[in-house]
């Protein structure tokens, strides 16, 4: 007598102790192994439903030249069943557009052919009709393939995660936002409007500037045409190489009349070199509650930094002292060796940094520099310390050159703290084996003294919460 099915919930629970990391396809970080969950669609109809939503829960595409037609069946597969479409909640597609370009070969027009019924039917359910499938095509062929990004994000309605890079002039990404966000296009009109959802469960998204369309490369340009910061389900907003421009939270008449997202919690940027910090203190002063912020000044100009006092700054930052809980801001390393450290201006008028406000904050990743203010309750050389929050659990400290000779003095007044950090770290560019000897012995001296320093040095100071583990 055959044993009775198993619950779909149940075989999803056991599927869940099926780690990738086991296996030679891990990575591509999907839930379940590619080969792993084929076989178990094969078993039967229980199967098949439990481990096809692992299955095809993540897509991921390396860019690499040997899987350069991937995307393509992925589309194909997402056109053809829109159940597994909207099984899809993860999409990686930030090197859709790496052999892109004259420089390449053509790929992408040589691949179109193969799937030009596809297309045409992802066209019309994208919304991009009126753009002709001829002109769509036509951009194919001259192998540029923005529009297959466009064509599998608009033919996934439940997709929760996106990594992408956004190409100057993308009018496909750009018609699909105006979707999202429900504000004229210019590229189309408002009856090309596509009756499916488009984006509106995305919750998590990350988002780079592409510069291979432009010699020596171009910002991220938030503005009307690129309403990223307006998707209306939205937690989590990554922004790099990213230009805020005038007037863009100012959407109060119609046609635009978009609102920011009033689930955004965590939201990290980049900002390029033609960012107004004028327009980034708008948007913080437009948020609800932020318990994530990550802001790196590397891309702005150091005189426009000197412009402005850590008073401003910090002023912004007091809406969220009840809510933030990890807080990174860089500034990014001088231009040359003996510079002053690129850093916003002390300011002349009486200011406390109130960083030990932050009730609930744990991770701080800061430079010393912004922590400093025109106080009398807390003197030099130690005053960022006074500064600081109690209670951290990890604290990093980005530069060396403006702060070594004091770094000492400043790590025992932290290790003095009633509820110092659990673990301190120091981040640097510079020349590595002269910094490395220097860590090295800073490092057994606070070691000495009962100090946890762990000094990590890199060349370049990379994006994100890396440090974290």
């Amino acid at each position: 007598m055959p044993a009775p099915a198993l619950p779909i919930e149940m075989l999803d629970h056991i599927f869940s102790y099926i780690h990738p990391d086991q296996y030679v396809v891990s990575q591509r970080n999907q839930l379940i192994p590619w080969r792993t969950g084929y076989n178990l669609c094969l078993v039967n109809h229980n199967f098949y439903f439990a481990a096809s939503a692992r299955l095809y829960h993540t897509f991921i595409y390396d860019g690499s030249f040997h899987e350069r037609n991937r995307p393509w069946k992925f589309l194909r597969t997402i056109v053809e069943s829109p159940r597994l479409a909207n099984q899809v909640r993860t999409v990686d597609i930030q090197h859709m557009l790496k052999h892109n370009g004259p420089r390449s070969r053509n790929f992408v027009g040589d691949l179109v052919d193969d799937y030009l019924e596809i297309v045409g039917r992802a066209v019309i359910h994208a919304g991009f009709s009126e753009l002709g499938l001829d002109n769509i095509v036509g951009v194919f062929r001259i192998n540029i393939s923005t529009p297959l990004a466009a064509l599998i994000i608009a033919c996934l309605p439940r997709l929760r995660t996106l990594y992408m890079n956004f190409a100057d002039e993308d009018a496909f990404m750009e018609i699909l936002l105006s979707y999202a966000v429900n504000v004229p296009s210019r590229w189309v009109s408002n009856k090309s409007r596509p009756q499916g959802p488009i984006l509106q469960q995305l919750e998590r998204l990350f988002v780079a500037s592409d510069g291979n369309f432009t010699r020596g490369g171009y910002s991220l340009q938030i503005d009307e045409n690129r309403p990223f910061t307006f998707l209306p389900s939205l937690r989590q907003l990554t922004l790099i190489k990213a230009r805020l421009v005038p007037d863009i939270l100012t959407w109060s008449s119609p046609p635009y009349n978009a609102t920011l997202p009033p689930h955004l919690t965590r939201l990290a940027i980049d900002l390029g070199d033609c960012s107004q910090l004028s327009e980034l203190w708008c948007l913080l002063d437009s948020l609800p509650g932020l318990t994530h912020l990550s802001l790196d000044f590397s891309g702005v100009p150091s005189w426009v930094l000197r412009s402005y006092s850590n008073a401003v700054l910090w002023k912004r930052l007091a809406r969220f002292q009840d809510t933030l809980e990890e807080l990174d801001i860089s500034m990014g390393p001088s231009s040359t060796f003996g510079d002053p450290p690129r850093s916003f201006s002390p300011g002349c008028s009486p200011f406390c940094t109130p960083v030990w406000q932050f009730h609930k904050l744990k991770r701080l990743s800061i430079q010393p520099d912004i922590l400093l203010g025109n106080c009398k309750d807390h003197p030099a050389p130690t005053q960022p310390v006074g500064h600081l929050a109690d209670g951290l659990e990890r604290l990093l400290l980005y530069g060396w050159f403006s702060i070594s000779n004091n770094m000492e003095t400043m790590l025992e007044c932290i290790a003095r703290i009633k509820h110092p950090p659990r673990k301190i770290y120091v981040v640097s560019a510079g020349t590595y084996d002269v910094l490395q000897f220097e860590a090295q012995q800073l490092e057994h001296r606070c070691a000495a003294r009962g100090i946890p320093v762990k000094i990590t040095i890199y060349n370049q100071i990379p994006y994100g919460n890396y440090w974290a583990s």
